[in-house]
């Protein structure tokens, strides 16, 4: 399960589907190798929130979201950092987005 949050107020959650990154094949580094997009069609934000996002959009011309939580599938806890856009088109990226990061749950046996 991911969440996305804003300044620590959960804004989304949902379930990520399983995926596989075949390291072989990239010469046993995985870095960098895929893109995630997601949407948040029906989300509903209270009006508080959309006008600090607002704030922060048209003070800075960005607003800077958290993405965390575990994946299974990796083995492990994702953060990322990532930004909403002033203008920002369908498809369209400003900037290169900063990256994310999953951390291994150690096995213990």
């Amino acid at each position: 399960m991911l969440r996305v949050s804003y300044r620590g107020v959960i804004l989304a959650w949902g379930g990520v589907p399983l995926f596989t990154i075949d390291v072989r094949r990239l010469g046993r580094s995985a870095e960098g190798v895929g893109t995630v997009v997601a949407k948040a069609e029906g989300s509903v934000v209270r009006q508080e929130m959309r006008n600090m996002i607002r704030a922060e959009l048209q003070a800075f011309g960005r607003a800077e979201f958290d993405v965390d939580g575990e994946l299974r599938s990796l083995g492990g806890h994702l953060h990322c950092k990532t930004y909403l856009f002033e203008g920002e088109g369908e498809g369209e990226a400003t900037e290169a987005l900063p990256p994310c990061w999953v951390q291994k749950r150690p096995n213990y046996y």
